[in-house]
Order: C-alpha cells, then sequence, then structure tokens
C-alpha cells in the first residue's frame, strides 16, 4: 500500500533569503527630467534673462551713407521668475521591524534602504507629475491649453489616414517660424506609441516584416532625425484602503481627463546645455540644500517616543515655461 506523504506538513515554510517582490517605476520610465533641462547647484530664488522675441526678428538694418551713422536698434528684455517649492516625505522604520528584520531564522528585511528608495522615488513622481501638469496646462505655441486634436489618427489602421508624420511637419513648421528654431525632441507618451509602434504606416516605412515589437522609438527618431522620449510611469489614483491590490492606475505622463489612454505628444525644442542666449521650451530649477551641498537633503532623527527612526527626504525645484513657442502638443493621438 502506498503511502500519501503530505509535505505541506513536513515542510515549514520559510521566506526565501534572496528573494522577494517589490513595485516600483522604472526610472527609465521617469522622462520629465529630459524634457526640460536642469539648472542645479544654485541655492535661491532666481529669475533668468529674457530677450524681446519680436525686437531679435524685426528687420532693422539698412544703408550708410558716407560719415553717416549707421541705423540704430533698440532691444528690450524682461524675466522670468523661478520660485522652487520644497517637496518631500517621510518614512517611520519601528523598533519592531529592525528587530524582525535581524532576527536569526527570520527574512533579512532592509527597512532603511527600502525607505530610501521608496522616498527617491517618490521625489521623481512629484517632478515627473509637475512636468505633465506643466505640458498640459501652458498653451504651446497659440494652438489652446490641451493641444491640437490629432482625432486618434497618429498610428491609423489605414496606412493613408496615418497622419503623425504630417501633423510633426505642420508643427515643426510653426515652431520655426516663431522662433527661428529647427524642433529636436518629440515626447509621446505610453498609450500614443503603443499603436504608433504597429501601425502599418511605420511598418512599411522601415520594411519590418518581422514582429511589430521590433519596431523601435530609434529607428523612427533616426527617420523623423528627432529625439524620441517614451514616458511610462504610473501612479495609483485609487483611495488608500484595506486593499494592498487595491490599485487605479494611470500614466503620469498623460493628459488628466477621464480617458488616459487616448495619447498625447509633444514636438519641441531644447538645448544641449542650459546657457546664455539658449532657447528652451522649459527649464527645471533645483536648489541647492545648504545642509547637504545637493538638491536632495536626507534626514533621519531618533523619535523616542513612538519607538522609531524617522527618516525624511525633501527637494526645492520649479519646472517653469521658457518659451511657449518651442513646442506644439497633440492631444487624442491615438483615440477619440
Amino acid at each position: 500500500m502506498s503511502q500519501d506523504y503530505n509535505t505541506k506538513g513536513i515542510v515549514v515554510r520559510g521566506f526565501l533569503p534572496n528573494l522577494s517582490l517589490a513595485y516600483q517605476n522604472e526610472s527609465a520610465g521617469y522622462v520629465g527630467d529630459s524634457i526640460f533641462p536642469i539648472i542645479s547647484g544654485l541655492n535661491k530664488e532666481a529669475k533668468i534673462y529674457r530677450n524681446s522675441r519680436a525686437d531679435a526678428f524685426r528687420f532693422e538694418a539698412g544703408t550708410r551713407a558716407p560719415g553717416g551713422s549707421a541705423p540704430i536698434a533698440e532691444t528690450r528684455a524682461d524675466s522670468v521668475n523661478i520660485d522652487p517649492q520644497n517637496y518631500s516625505i517621510g518614512q517611520k522604520i519601528p523598533d519592531e521591524l529592525r528587530d524582525q528584520a535581524s532576527a536569526p531564522g527570520n527574512f533579512k528585511l532592509q527597512p532603511e534602504v527600502e525607505a530610501v528608495e521608496y522616498m527617491m522615488d517618490q521625489l521623481s513622481m512629484s517632478r515627473e507629475k509637475e512636468v505633465s501638469n506643466i505640458i498640459h496646462t501652458t498653451d504651446w505655441s497659440g494652438n489652446g491649453v490641451g493641444g491640437l486634436d490629432a482625432e486618434g489618427n497618429w498610428g491609423n489602421s489605414t496606412e493613408a489616414s496615418d497622419t503623425m508624420v504630417v501633423d510633426l511637419a505642420d508643427g515643426e513648421s510653426k515652431i520655426v517660424s516663431e522662433t527661428g528654431k529647427r524642433p529636436n525632441t518629440l515626447f509621446i507618451d505610453f498609450p500614443a506609441w503603443q499603436k504608433i509602434k504597429v501601425s502599418p504606416f511605420w511598418l512599411n516605412k522601415l520594411n519590418n516584416t518581422q514582429f511589430a515589437g521590433n519596431i523601435t522609438p530609434q529607428a523612427i527618431a533616426n527617420t523623423l532625425n528627432y529625439e524620441i522620449i517614451i514616458g511610462w510611469s504610473v501612479e495609483n489614483t485609487a483611495q488608500e484602503s484595506t486593499d494592498i491590490d487595491n490599485m487605479t492606475s494611470k500614466y503620469i505622463m498623460s493628459s488628466s481627463v477621464a480617458n488616459n489612454l487616448k495619447g498625447n505628444a509633444m514636438l519641441f525644442y531644447k538645448p544641449s546645455t542650459p546657457g546664455l542666449r539658449t532657447l528652451s521650451a522649459g527649464y527645471q530649477y533645483r536648489l541647492r540644500n545648504s545642509r547637504s551641498g545637493q538638491d536632495i537633503l536626507m534626514t533621519k532623527w531618533r523619535d523616542d517616543e513612538h519607538h522609531s527612526d524617522r527618516l525624511d527626504a525633501q527637494q526645492e525645484f520649479d519646472i517653469s515655461v521658457m518659451c511657449a513657442q518651442c513646442a506644439v502638443l497633440w492631444k487624442d493621438t491615438a483615440l477619440t
């Protein structure tokens, strides 16, 4: 007679020491720092000198008679204020958690490491949300807040109806005519990219007869001669509850309208580095903390009353539009 050994009753289950699960956005999915160039290393509120666009493009030169004076042109300027705000997040590490983490035979938790990683991710999310808000609340190139309606035609299932390249050409012409600068960067949110990468237009254009996922942003970037940035970070907008998996997902860089999957894209100009007499659609200004010497300050202290260690992270930054004429935004690229 065979015997049925109930291994579950024999083996005492324990945590695997070198394996755990954690949720966090990929760092590559945060793209705000790549859209608006970063100005850092300063320790006070500031302003940026801005020359007059009207004066810069007005033709004032003329012929000069022998012994005469050259035509005199006056150029004006104003400024853009940069006002950093403090974004912060804290974590608490109870003594009980430290005891459990260090007890022989227990799962080797790393409460302090995990707290720091979580706080740094929260600051990244703060910057990403601010960049998204700037993008979707600014009237870029006078086309209205929210951008031009692409009517769901980027990646249209009918190749002849795909308007992506035509729209980009019109946007490029608009930026050049307003600023004298050719745009060099195209931001695409994840819902827009998911439709574009399987579109008949690009499959045929790139002669891709294999799996559609092989179409890469770089392949399209090489064709269009733009840097392409795709943002896919998400946030949970559900109310906190006892359910640890309660999740209502929203793409951070997508529009905040009810349908977060409609797709959007922004064509814009950004400099390789910030500098004098340099245009940029926007800048991100990070204040240097006087205590850390960096733009992020990590603080740790003992909270004896609650038998815990406390940690927090803070960063002061401002993200501001510098040249609204340096960008064109499209909405509803994937869906109407």
